[in-house]
């Protein structure tokens, strides 16, 4: 999502009286939601707040439900949005977190197997990454590790079957190696 899409919600949410948001969606969509919270309660360019810890009041009201089993946004503190007149993926690092996290493996009984599995895959990463990070301690290891057996274990019969009990083990799992990247960082 952009900067636009950002500016656009912000101005439904204030045209419509709005008191929450729901953002049921892939990390994307949770990505947005989070720009629009943030802008709700810290007027302004949301440009302004790109970076670390800029923002100075807490999030407007947020609940994430993730449809994918990949970013694991809905438990992360930080987001991205594009702004397209830079040409740049903007990333936002603080307390952005949602109120609340709902995770229900029916909200991904209808995503196709080739973004299902592609979303896996990307927490997969997060959770190997977040083992091999320079940051990692013996809580992330351990959160790190099981995410990835979990994941390891359930991606093909989440990504092709019906089987909600895969699903469930991937998305709790997606989830978990974020926990686990936001606690060490990524990569070396």
């Amino acid at each position: 999502p952009g900067v636009e899409q950002v500016e656009q919600g912000v101005q439904i949410v204030q045209n419509e009286g709005i008191d929450g948001i729901i953002a049921v969606g892939g990390g994307s969509v949770i990505c947005c939601a989070k720009g629009v919270a943030l802008l709700l309660n810290n007027p302004g360019d949301l440009r302004s707040y790109e970076g670390r810890f800029k923002a100075t009041n807490p999030m407007f009201p947020l609940i994430a439900l993730p449809t994918t089993a990949g970013s694991g946004a809905e438990v992360s503190p930080n987001f991205l949005i594009s702004d397209h007149d830079r040409n740049w993926k903007m990333t936002f690092f603080g307390d952005y977190y949602a109120r609340v996290a709902i995770l229900d493996p029916l909200l991904l009984r209808t995503l196709p197997s080739g973004p299902a599995i592609n979303a896996s895959l990307d927490a997969l990463t997060h959770a190997i990454e977040a083992y091999t990070a320079v940051g990692a301690t013996s809580f992330s290891d351990a959160l790190a590790l099981y995410a990835a057996e979990q994941i390891y274990h359930n991606i093909v019969a989440s990504s092709l079957t019906d089987d909600i009990d895969a699903k469930y083990t991937v998305l709790t799992g997606s989830a978990i190696a974020n926990l686990a990247c936001g606690n060490a960082g990524l990569g070396l």
